[in-house]
């Protein structure tokens, strides 16, 4: 098709007068890999295949707008505009939102690997700040400091030790070998504690370096960076400070420098564990204090601060299996107490004795992670496979309205497994000595021969392949819930500006609450403002699909005095597979109040009609406004996405853009469905 670029000057103007009415639609598409001008191949066509429909222009028009929500200047984004006239001769354009290339995680498994790091650092704290918001309680606000506890050992100590470790390890070990070859030890005139130190503190620098170069683009890689950083620092002050007070001879041995830092890598594991015992217990207190007061208005959906503690203990799961293969992988393939066995036969600190029983810490914790992460996936199969036997009934039943589906996200089951996971985890890994022996044999998986274990774990390289594979398929078959889960991650992101930002430069977006958020719908006020604010429309139809409906929601929420919005008598909306209510009333705070009517979202707000497929996993009804202003209309199985492509969302289209009453069809024309929710749309005035 045709494309051709406008700017503001003459086009809008002779067009303004030229019908007497203007009808400006606006399509906001959902998470996914939607390029600029995605109309003209999914939605045009199928509008245009249906009996009394627009007659849509053979062309569409391309305006350069600013993208004025970038960090970066003159950067712009393309908004395309096909124009055609209605049924009953009024002037349409119809305009596109696109904003997927803000959100988009790129190909390959590299890109992939990427995000799923970024989710995994950002979401537990993101979301756990969301979902503790406007707490007034006793036990929900331990929760919160717990929560802030555990992802903060998560994200630094952790993360910033057992980096320093293994890079020590590998620094040891490599050391050691050297050291085995005559003609490279004239080359060690350093003792190895001034070895340590160096290495740390250039590790330092070079963490810092990495920080500040990855604090525009990400997060999770800026907190990987000041957390080696910080941690290599103290490392090397305390190996400076340790030399003053300690027999040269102890620290020459490599053992000394990993048993050092095990003991404070488990130390701060260990609080971790007993920081979500207590969240644990404070979750049935509140559940309890609950019980006993129902009738308080104020009470605190105790799904919030479950998905909360239940977000850290997964991240602590994977977190765990992670850092014990990479630990395995340093002790057994590289034998590291092989190659130190002479130091070993002097060591008054048992250093030696001690990563020996690391080795079999690490297999059992790996082992028992590992049960937990298939608890959890038979967990989810099973609720896939029910969804999708239900979805043979949802075909033929006569009420989809009341039709119900497991919840996916997040499935109580899960979270029970995984809370149930951590108890048992305390018991076998922290409270052996005070259980009966015989029923601690029986589930101790430390007591497995970890030999065996590693090898089976490790496997050939035929294992290997297929395990990589295995991977590529998995990153590949989830590309879709990794976009939803990083939309919905920035759609809630809040920069903390805390010590380590004063080693970091100053952030371009300073004094924004969403920065990422505000990006995506500064991009639906220039189109407002460039294209809808000049052309005058006499009405706005909006079409919002998933993560947009959010994106529409809040915009319309926050710019209710907008002028492109106030020249308009009258404003209707679609949306399609929304999460408004399922998702984000159900977790967050900022959006579970209704209001009395569509006013507060905007005066000049006249229909919603909200559409979904009740095996759909993210969206599902709305119920922002009291009453039935919001037409909930439920559609057959088909899962969340290809809403474009559904007949019942193609009519309904088209009838609001025709300014008909919405009619409901269901897709046996021959059953006698009941049409609960087809009300008309209210006549225009």
């Amino acid at each position: 098709m045709a494309e051709r670029s406008s700017s503001r000057s003459g086009t809008y103007a002779e067009r303004a007068g030229s019908s007497p009415e203007r009808v400006g639609v606006i399509v906001i598409h959902g998470v996914g890999e939607t390029e600029a001008g995605w109309i003209n191949d999914s939605l045009i066509p199928r509008l245009a295949s249906e009996p009394d429909t627009p007659a849509f222009d053979n062309h569409s028009e391309v305006f350069n707008l600013p993208d004025r929500g970038r960090n970066r200047p003159n950067l712009r984004f393309k908004a395309f505009v096909r124009r055609g006239r209605t049924q009953s001769g009024a002037s349409l354009a119809l305009m596109e939102m696109t904003w997927a290339d803000l959100s988009r995680i790129g190909s390959g498994t590299l890109a992939n690997a990427l995000v799923m790091l970024k989710l995994f650092y950002e979401a537990p704290q993101v979301l756990g700040e969301c979902f503790f918001d406007k707490t007034r309680n006793v036990f929900a606000t331990v929760l919160w400091n717990l929560i802030r506890l555990a992802n903060w050992i998560l994200r630094w100590p952790i993360t910033g030790l057992n980096i320093v470790a293994l890079v020590c390890a590998l620094t040891l070990l490599l050391r050691q070998r050297m050291l085995d070859t005559p003609d490279l030890q004239p080359l060690f005139i350093f003792s190895l504690p001034h070895v340590m130190m160096a290495l740390l503190a250039g590790l330092a620098v070079l963490s810092l370096l990495f920080a500040r170069w990855r604090v525009g683009r990400d997060i999770a890689l800026t907190d990987i960076g000041m957390s080696t950083a910080m941690f290599a620092a103290l490392s090397a002050m305390a190996i400076f400070i340790t030399q003053q007070v300690m027999p040269d001879e102890l620290l020459m041995n490599p053992a000394f420098y990993l048993k050092a830092a095990g003991v404070v890598i488990f130390g701060f594991w260990m609080i971790w564990n007993y920081a979500m015992l207590v969240a644990i217990l404070s979750l049935a207190a509140l559940a309890i204090q609950q019980w006993f007061e129902k009738e308080n208005t104020e009470r605190i959906p105790i799904i919030r601060p479950v998905a909360a503690v239940s977000l850290s203990v997964a991240q602590g799961v994977i977190y765990k299996i992670v850092i014990a293969l990479l630990w395995i992988f340093i002790f057994v393939t590289l034998d590291f107490n092989e190659r130190t066995a002479d130091a070993c036969q002097n060591d008054p600190l048992h250093a030696c004795s001690y990563l020996a029983d690391v080795q079999k810490n690490l297999v059992g914790i790996v082992v028992f992670n590992l049960l937990v992460v298939s608890a959890l996936a038979v967990t989810f199969f099973v609720v896939a496979i029910t969804r999708s036997l239900l979805r043979i009934p949802a075909r033929r039943t006569r009420r989809l309205a009341s039709f119900w589906m497991p919840r996916m996200i997040v499935n109580p089951v899960a979270i029970v497994i995984l809370l149930l996971g951590t108890l048992f985890n305390l018991v076998i890994f922290y409270w052996r000595d005070v259980i009966p022996v015989d029923f601690y044999k029986q589930v101790d998986v430390r007591l497995l021969p970890w030999q065996e274990v590693v090898k089976v774990m490790v496997g050939g390289g035929s294992a290997l392949t297929v395990a990589f594979y295995a991977f590529r398929a998995l990153q590949h078959a989830a590309r879709g819930i990794l976009h939803i889960g990083r939309d919905l991650v920035d759609h809630q992101f809040t920069p903390r500006f805390t010590f380590s930002r004063y080693l970091l430069p100053r952030p371009a977006h300073t004094g924004v609450a969403h920065p990422r958020r505000a990006r995506i719908e500064a991009r639906l006020d220039v189109l407002l403002k460039e294209i809808v604010d000049v052309e005058q429309f006499d009405r706005l139809v909006f079409i919002a699909h998933s993560q947009g409906s959010v994106i529409l929601h809040d915009y319309l929420s926050g710019n209710r005095d907008d002028l492109a919005i106030r020249r308009a008598r009258r404003i209707d909306i679609l949306t399609l597979g929304s999460p408004l209510s399922h998702l984000y009333q159900y977790y967050f705070a900022k959006y579970e109040a209704t209001s009395a009517g569509p006013e507060a979202l905007n005066t000049r707000l006249t229909s919603w009609t909200n559409m979904w497929r009740v095996d759909d996993p993210i969206g599902n009804r709305i119920d922002l406004f009291d009453g039935n202003f919001v037409r909930n209309i439920p559609l057959r199985p088909g899962g969340h996405v290809d809403y474009w492509k559904d007949p019942e969302a193609i009519r309904a289209i088209i009838d609001l853009i025709e300014e008909r009453p919405i009619s409901y069809v269901p897709v046996e024309a021959n059953e006698a469905i009941e049409r609960p929710l087809a009300e008309p749309v209210p006549a225009a005035t």
